[in-house]
């Protein structure tokens, strides 16, 4: 065993989420030893990719904790089959697992192509760990569990971890960085190290993750590493593990912890020689030899414990393999070629170990070889959700016999689908968006959790309506149409019919003689669950009278009230009100009557309970409450009365937020439906700047998505337009970084400053022509914006202003819509500057010739008219040096700004202002108030006291002074009443070097 083997949980864990969660992948970097203290022999530590790090066992007191999720990260010359290629990839010297398949000639998959489902998934590969290994046969991919890989993984954001020693290339400790990709270091391993850029530094470098048992740095939010067949991963200690803490004990019969070596071996031959010889055929090396050499080795095999009478089996190999090995084990039979491929069940096992199966009808059986055949163990429950294969050949090839193909069954490949019924033969019964299929069992494989593909509750409802409509309309066509069972009259599968079928008397017959029945389950259902569902009042009153229980769940936790608001049946959902049925009963997804009636936007049935005082706060099992669940849905008539019914209620809390931190302003704008956000800020305004965690507004998430509508709404709203995020991101910013042309033209109209800035130095300009950024905000579903830079005329349909650009644009640029966007922020405004890594939006592009016309346009601004928009606005002399915050225009000088309370380019309150070398003015309030007094009583003392206009030029000889004009009529001075008897008049008279005053005096 070596340090650096990648590592997720295995079949004995038992430690909660110590990794994170089921999936989430670790790295071992230290062996146990015996004698040791705090890792004992046969234990392993383990670094998780989240940061925590503790030991497990594989092998210790005979449990296994960890499954070997990648041993291409160890220095070991055994993980490279150098002379293997991927038959998928076309990739030479395979890295890692190498995977044969067995019904194939010499075709082999890497790891990577394996997982992700390359090939015909019905066939069996053959797992080799390393180049020196022995194969040990897995199951079939199709019906395996398969998990979602996360980690640190390309797209990951990371910070320094427990063996950081690379100084501050991160920026310093808590720094973020991005992963690039995985890869190998030098030829030492494979995908041991990750190239990081770090946000802060700008530096890009390689960081260990498994080479040499380091890890340099750990998440903060994972990334996905692909998926992964839980079920044939290595699990790591075990007897057929070659990393194994004991090589020796290496024993190709001992390997039920993780898959199943092939059981074709006698008493006499060890377990080696035996794969080696199924291993030897698999590739293809059918020679008469080979073949007689295997028989004679197993002329007398044991009975295999693996095979029991009633098994399903199938014959999964050649024509020529089948007919050389049935030579001595019943012979061949032309007709038996027609076998391969079908299911049969065995019926029962001869003396010399053969195999009797049974195909079709009983008169159809053969003796087979049992090394040739193989075990179906489905696994499937009625209610599973299953993934459908996405390969439509395949599906195709896998229909014959198994209910056949159809072309609307191109609807379901590669989705999620519900199991309503399991038939004799293995096939499925599924449902999909209300529509059934009978498939073949082995074109599906099971999905531990639905929400891989059903985003929210609102999905699951309708998959879930549709599945139990399906469900009863299955289960009544089964009972009235399969007549090989005979029902008895008061079975409990006969009143549940009855009672879907609306049939009182039958339903008051079979509980009068039996009352028992009342609330037993049939299909997982009662008898008043499917008449709440089919609408049947009088028989619902029946069981009600007959006591039956309101409150007892099916498999999903749906009471007879859900059933009643799935059914879209106002009057019964009324009447087991009344009979004091749980208005608040939630399923297992969280989800009241409520959250039903309005993801089916069953209006009367909201009404109905609206009326009985539902809590329509309650939020479900995302945190969605109702009022989440409908604004999401397309607007519709339906979905407008019930926003204003919901709305209406008094008791209704907007502030409350789902479990991905929206309230419902935030998520209605998240989804881009202005009718609910207009309805929204007019009953609770004060929602409107609000922001998430992460410091994200309605405005920004209306900005992120491209929901101009919203925008719009919010504008009219007066929302603040430069209110920033954690990042200190404005709506602007993300629209720009986004490209959405439309919103920018829209904020940019209405004065969003252009030269906004976020945490890294920022501008507009650079997100503009930067390609290379990623999604701004994970929990929003948004493209990719470096894939927008195709055509501009659709992107620009409703952009007057940078449509008139593109047209006046070279053609070599024309749809280019990043150069489009930037140079009609050039034109509003936008100053080309460096960020704080001192990168300027020019360092982006490559072409020269882009570089030059962003040039040609920004010059071409800086003429003397422009120059002159740096002269304050208001009085028209000096130059602007005053910014505002925190809307950033820079429109007035010092003094003129000492009075503003607006700003009077975009009317937002100024908060502060900053001076030309960004320094607060407000922080020398108390020293600027004193000039500022000083200033008016230096203007008052100079002006005339009666007209209050002109200055003091005329003086009595009381010494009081007025101006020339107010003096001339006066006989008495105004202000002692003394007789003016002489005046004196001051001529000031400038010079050059001083200031001296002539003072001329009159009788």
């Amino acid at each position: 065993m070596e340090v650096g083997l990648r590592v997720v949980r295995g079949p004995d864990w038992q430690w909660g989420d110590q990794d994170d969660g089921e999936g989430h992948v670790g790295t071992i970097v230290e062996i146990g030893r015996q004698g040791s203290r705090t890792s004992p022999e046969k234990t392993v530590i383990v670094q998780w990719d989240s940061g925590s790090r503790t030991n497990y066992r594989v092998g210790h007191q005979g449990k296994y904790d960890l499954r070997i999720f990648d041993n291409s990260t160890i220095e070991f010359s055994g993980v490279r089959h150098s002379n293997v290629i991927c038959d998928n990839c076309k990739k030479r010297g395979i890295q890692g697992v190498r995977w044969k398949c067995t019904k194939c000639f010499d075709f082999d998959l890497c790891t990577h192509c394996y997982m992700a489902d390359k090939h015909d998934l019905t066939h069996q590969f053959m797992r080799f760990e390393t180049s020196t290994s022995q194969g040990y046969l897995v199951t079939k991919r199709s019906g395996s569990v398969k998990i979602t890989a996360k980690g640190i993984f390309s797209g990951a954001t990371v910070i320094r971890g427990p063996d950081w020693e690379w100084q501050n290339q991160d920026g310093g400790p808590g720094k973020t960085g991005k992963v690039i990709d995985m890869r190998g270091w030098d030829r030492e391993s494979f995908f041991s190290v990750a190239s990081i850029e770090w946000s802060t530094t700008g530096i890009s470098n390689v960081y260990r993750i498994g080479h040499k048992g380091k890890i340099d740095v750990k998440y903060v939010h994972e990334a996905d590493g692909g998926c992964y067949y839980r079920d044939h991963l290595i699990v790591l200690g075990a007897p057929n593990d070659p990393f194994s803490i004991e090589p020796s004990g290496l024993n190709a019969c001992n390997s039920s912890l993780s898959t199943k070596a092939i059981e074709m071996v006698n008493e006499n031959d060890d377990a080696s020689q035996g794969i080696m010889n199924i291993k030897s055929l698999q590739n293809g090396e059918n020679s008469d030899h080979r073949i007689k050499n295997l028989k004679k080795q197993n002329s007398q095999p044991e009975i295999c414990s693996m095979f029991s009478v009633g098994d399903k089996v199938k014959i999964d190999v050649s024509l020529e393999t089948f007919r050389q090995m049935q030579e001595g084990h019943g012979g061949w039979n032309q007709k038996m070629a027609d076998l391969i491929g079908k299911t049969g069940v065995i019926h029962r096992v001869t003396d010399k170990g053969d195999v009797r199966v049974q195909f079709d009808t009983p008169e159809n059986r053969w003796t087979i070889y049992p090394a040739l055949l193989t075990k179906i163990s489905t696994g499937f429950v009625l209610g599973d959700y299953v993934r459908v294969n996405n390969d439509e050949e395949t599906v195709k090839n896998m229909q014959k016999g198994h209910g056949e193909w159809s072309e609307k069954m191109r609807m379901i490949l590669g989705k999620i689908c519900k199991i309503i019924n399991i038939y004799a033969d293995g096939d499925l019964r599924i449902s999909y968006n209300g529509v059934a299929f009978t498939v073949n069992s082995a074109c599906c494989s099971i999905v531990t959790k639905p929400q891989a593909d059903i985003h929210n509750t609102i999905a699951y409802h309708n998959m879930e309506e549709a599945t139990l409509r399906l469900q009863i309309e299955s289960q009544l066509k089964d009972m009235t149409d399969d007549n090989t069972k005979i029902f008895n009259p008061e079975s409990i599968d006969q009143l549940v019919r009855e009672a879907a079928h609306g049939n009182l008397q039958a339903v008051k017959d079979i509980i009068t003689k039996n009352p028992n029945l009342i609330d037993q389950k049939s299909s997982c259902k009662t008898a008043i669950q499917v008449s709440s569902h089919q609408g049947h009042v009088d028989i619902v009153k029946f069981l009600i009278q007959s006591k039956a229980n309101l409150e007892i769940v099916d498999s999903e936790g749906d009471t007879a009230l859900h059933f009643s608001c799935f059914g879209n049946q106002p009057d019964i959902t009324e009447l087991l009100l009344q009979k004091n049925a749980n208005i608040n009963s939630i399923n297992k997804n969280g989800c009241t009557g409520l959250h039903v009636a309005v993801n089916k936007q069953h209006i009367n049935c909201v009404r109905v309970l609206l009326k009985y005082k539902c809590d329509v706060n309650i939020q479900d099992s995302y945190g969605d409450t109702a009022l989440h669940d409908i604004i999401s849905k397309e607007i519709t008539k339906e979905s407008k009365i019930i926003i204003d019914m919901l709305l209406a209620t008094p008791s209704i809390n907007l502030s409350l937020r789902n479990k991905r931190g929206f309230n419902i302003l935030q998520y209605a704008s998240l989804k881009g439906n202005d009718i609910a956000v207009e309805k929204l800020i007019s009953y609770s305004p004060q929602l409107v700047d609000t922001k998430k965690d992460d410091g994200f507004s309605a405005f920004h998430l209306a900005a992120l998505n491209g929901h101009k509508e919203v925008i719009k709404c919010l504008i009219e709203s007066r929302a603040d337009k430069e209110v920033l995020n954690n990042r200190r991101q404005t709506p602007l910013l993300l629209s720009v970084a986004q490209l959405h042309p439309s919103i920018i033209e829209l904020l940019v109209d209405k004065k969003a400053n252009v030269n906004a800035v976020d945490e890294d130095g920022d501008s507009c300009l650079h997100l503009a022509l930067n390609d290379k950024l990623a999604n701004l905000d994970p929990s929003a579903q948004i493209p990719n914006p470096s894939t927008k830079f195709t055509n501009a005329d659709t992107d620009l349909k409703d952009c007057n202003n940078m449509l008139m650009i593109a047209q006046n644009m070279p053609s070599e640029f024309s749809n280019n819509i990043r150069l489009i966007i930037a140079t009609y922020l050039i034109q509003n405004g936008a100053k080309i500057v460096k960020n704080k890594h001192q990168i300027s939006p020019l360092d982006y592009l490559t072409d020269q010739k882009m570089v030059a016309f962003i040039q040609q346009n920004f010059l071409a601004l800086e003429t003397p008219d422009t120059l002159v928009a740096e002269i304050c606005k208001l009085c028209d002399e000096e130059p602007r040096t005053v910014t505002f915050m925190p809307c950033q225009h820079k429109i007035v000088c010092l003094q003129c700004s000492i009075r503003m309370k607006k700003c009077v380019e975009c009317n937002v309150p100024i908060k502060e202002k900053l001076n030309g070398n960004g320094s607060s003015i407000n922080s020398n309030k108390d020293e600027f108030n004193e000039l500022l007094d000083k200033i008016r009583y230096l203007e008052e003392a100079q002006t005339c006291s009666i007209c209050m206009e002109r200055k003091k030029d005329t003086a009595f000889q009381c010494g009081h002074i007025v101006c020339n004009l107010c003096s001339i009529p006066l006989k008495t001075c105004h202000i002692c009443r003394e007789k003016i008897i002489f005046v004196v008049y001051f001529v000031i008279i400038k010079k050059i070097r001083s200031n001296s005053i002539l003072i001329v005096t009159s009788d």
